[in-house]
């Protein structure tokens, strides 16, 4: 008896130690929804940042994306994203400033893949952040992870 009694009070305990430093983490986490001043927008082709910005990122969606994207005339930077992602919330500035710098030459999209599973599976979105770029309907290149501002460029200077 006085070994459940043991066990079941060092399950309690464990479990509040878990549970306090969750809350602990989530609480500290820039990306969380309390005093957060992301912008990103889970609605259907809205914009993302701020309208102060020369060129704004959208949101396409397994209805919208052949129009957005594959018969797109400029080539395109797809975001696939999840909004409790971490990096995913880390890439999204970077994504917001390669619009801005590239507002003319290249369209930028982000697809939330939890709201898009037809569009994930498509395209064999296992891992994310995941960039696809595309030019004239085409896929052309494909990361997976965080990248630097510069590393994208790079990526998106190859097209142009």
């Amino acid at each position: 008896m006085r070994s459940r009694v043991s066990l079941v009070l060092s399950f309690a305990i464990t479990t509040t130690i878990l549970l306090t430093a969750a809350t602990t983490m989530f609480a500290q986490c820039p990306y969380s929804n309390k005093g957060s001043s992301n912008t990103s927008s889970a609605g259907g082709n809205s914009d993302v940042n701020a309208a102060s910005s020369a060129q704004v990122v959208h949101h396409t969606s397994d209805a919208t994306f052949k129009k957005d994207v594959l018969e797109a005339k400029q080539p395109v930077l797809v975001d696939f994203y999840a909004t409790w992602c971490g990096p995913c919330q880390r890439l999204s500035p970077v994504i917001e400033s390669i619009s801005k710098s590239y507002s003319g030459k290249v369209s930028v999209f982000k697809v939330d893949v939890d709201k898009n599973p037809k569009l994930a599976e498509r395209y064999g979105i296992t891992s994310i952040p995941s960039i696809k770029i595309f030019k004239k309907g085409k896929l052309v290149d494909s990361t997976i992870g965080l990248l630097s501002e510069s590393q994208l460029k790079d990526k998106v200077d190859k097209l142009l």
